[in-house]
Order: structure tokens, then sequence, then C-alpha cells
């Protein structure tokens, strides 16, 4: 098994379980009809959950070694062989507003993953859902009532719910990693109307400063007089972590 890809196999069948009950939960409820699985690996997951959607099943798997394995469930033609990085998303012949994106993550791509395949500078369309297998201490941080947001998460706020299911203890895995690990998932709930690359501006800016407030913030980073005048009072007073999805994204088109 090649370890420059970061892969700890699930072996603990109820938390196999829990994953496939809350893929076909969000099956009915996002009316959801294709699925997209990054990384099956040895399939202990796939095998769950592509009879679900059956024909409408698509795996992305960077590792050859795996190849004959998922042959055995999988269409040669529904397994793209390539890192998911490298994969664009609108080239599968799925519809993206109706798709399901399910993987266990590699800790060190993460943020890479999820921004690759949620979030956008344009408005093509984006899988309306994602179930994921993520470190623990990120899903701390992007859940939608993190005390402590990350980054990653105020960009997902401005259209997403990111929600903790479950924890899913080290020793589930084989071979075990050092630390434990999480079930989120993250489910589109408004269409996405702020300007990423400029939210993404924004944040680059001002991030650094979470123990002030924005007025304080926005005179550090030289922001003109005239334009933090127009900015409500409501907003000037608050702390980053304090602002709203509304609050992010007036500032976004003021500033």
């Amino acid at each position: 098994m090649p370890s420059y890809l970061g892969q700890n196999f699930l072996t603990d069948s109820k938390a196999k379980t829990a994953i496939r009950d809350l893929i076909l939960k969000y099956k009915e409820t996002c009316n959801l009809t294709h699925c997209v699985e990054i990384g099956p690996g040895k399939w202990a997951i796939t095998k769950l959950i592509q009879p679900i959607f059956q024909e409408q099943f698509w795996a992305i798997e960077k590792d050859t070694t795996f190849e004959t394995i998922l042959s055995q469930i999988i269409h040669h033609d529904h397994v793209i062989r390539n890192d998911v990085l490298q994969v664009d998303l609108q080239t599968l012949p799925v519809a993206l507003e109706s798709t399901l994106v399910y993987g266990s993550l590699p800790y060190y791509i993460t943020s890479p993953i999820i921004s690759q395949v949620f979030l956008s500078q344009d408005n093509k369309p984006k899988p309306i859902a994602g179930i994921f297998i993520v470190q623990k201490e990120f899903a701390e941080k992007v859940h939608a009532w993190a005390k402590k947001k990350s980054y990653l998460r105020r960009l997902l706020n401005h259209s997403h719910v990111v929600t903790y299911h479950k924890t899913i203890a080290a020793k589930w895995f084989s071979p075990a990693p050092k630390v434990d690990s999480a079930i989120i998932s993250i489910v589109q709930t408004v269409t996405q109307q702020v300007d990423y690359k400029a939210m993404l501006i924004l944040l680059d800016k001002i991030s650094g400063f979470k123990r002030k407030t924005m007025g304080k913030i926005l005179k550090m980073i030289d922001t003109p007089i005239d334009n933090i005048m127009t900015v409500p009072d409501s907003i000037l007073k608050k702390r980053l972590e304090e602002c709203s999805r509304d609050d992010m994204k007036f500032l976004v088109d003021h500033l």
C-alpha cells in the first residue's frame, strides 16, 4: 500500500453502517440521483453504497493497486483513474445538481478537496451534498456551530450547512492513524451569491486578527475611511468569528 497516499481503511462495521444510513437519508431528503466516491480503496464502503445508486455511481481512485478489486463491483468506465485534485467534476456524465460526493479524505489535502468540490468563483453547477470522513479536529472547526471557525468554514458558511454526525475512533481503522476522525455532511442551502475571489482576498487580510473588532481590523489593514463609513456599526463592533453570512457578504460587496 503506497504510504504517500495517506490511506487508513475503515474496519468498524457500525461506522460503515452509519455512513450507509446517512447516505440513504440524504439521497431521499436532497433528491440525489448520482454519487461520486473519492478514493474507494478496498471498496469497504463502496460495496454498501454502489447498490444505492447502481449505474449512476462513479469512483475516483488514484491508486492502481485496487484495480482488480474495484472491477468486481464497478464497471471500468465508471472509475476515474486520477488524482481527485486533477479531476474536473464538470466533465463527468452526472447531474451535479443531484449528486452526492462521498470520501474518506486524506488529512493533508482535506481542505483543498472540499474547496474544489463545493466552492467556486463561477456559476457552474456543483454537487449539492457531500458526506466525508475527516480528521476530528478539522470537523470541529468547520461544522455549522463551531465556536472556533476555520478559514474554510467561513467560506462554506455562505452556501452550505456543515453537520458533525459521529466521531470515529482511530482504532476503527487499519492501520490506525494517530488521531480520531469524524463523519460530516456538507449540504448546499442557497445559491452561491458571494464573490469567492474577493472573499479569499478579504479573509487573507483579516483572518489573523481574531481578537479585534471589525472596525479596528479595517483600520489596521489601511481601509479607506470612506469605505469604513459605509459599514454599519452592528458589523464594526463584531469580531470576525461573530460575523454572520450576511455580514461577510456586505463586507465583500462594499470593500
